[in-house]
């Protein structure tokens, strides 16, 4: 049995339940080698490839996540919230850059072709969405991240079950 996981522990109530909470020690040993795989397979892979990886990733990742906000005391909706955030602040990002390269080809086409046009530079415009669109990212993934990985988790029992940490092995032997 692993300390700090529902008793008894196994691989299915972990990954594929909702139900109960989750302590930092297993948690964080998830989330490392989620981001170490990742990272790895990111490299060796097309983008198609990525992008189906980071699903599967992200489906396997999902019940972890919502049992370490609940010994946090935070209801599964806040993980919605965050991941809706962060896809948000990831297009306020990308549809500026988009917008700005459009006008950098349609430039450089203009000047080929010995057209004149108006003096008008979106990348002072739309830098602005970009660095609002980092920030947000950043912060709603910092406190996210801090929020998991740092600080404990409630202490005692709470609305979403008992203390991971005061699961005893007695009580896990009772249990099972």
């Amino acid at each position: 049995m692993i300390k700090g996981l529902n008793c008894p522990c196994d691989m299915k109530s972990l990954f594929f339940s909702c139900k109960g909470r989750l302590n930092r020690q297993p948690f964080n040993i998830i989330i490392g080698t989620a981001f170490l795989v990742c990272s790895l397979m990111f490299m060796l892979l097309s983008f198609a490839g990525e992008v189906i990886f980071f699903l599967i990733v992200f489906a396997v990742t999902t019940c972890p996540v919502i049992k370490r906000l609940h010994d946090r005391e935070y209801s599964a909706p806040w993980y919605a919230y965050a991941i809706l955030t962060v896809i948000l602040s990831v297009l306020l990002i990308i549809a500026p850059l988009n917008m700005i390269y459009d006008y950098l080809m349609i430039t450089l086409y203009a000047q080929e072709a010995s057209i004149t046009m108006e003096p008008w530079n979106p990348a002072h415009a739309l830098a602005f969405l970009i660095v609002l669109g980092l920030i947000t990212y950043m912060a709603v993934l910092g406190w996210f991240l801090t929020e998991l990985c740092f600080f404990r988790g409630t202490e005692g029992p709470n609305e979403y079950g008992p203390d991971p940490l005061e699961c005893s092995s007695s009580f896990c032997e009772n249990v099972a």
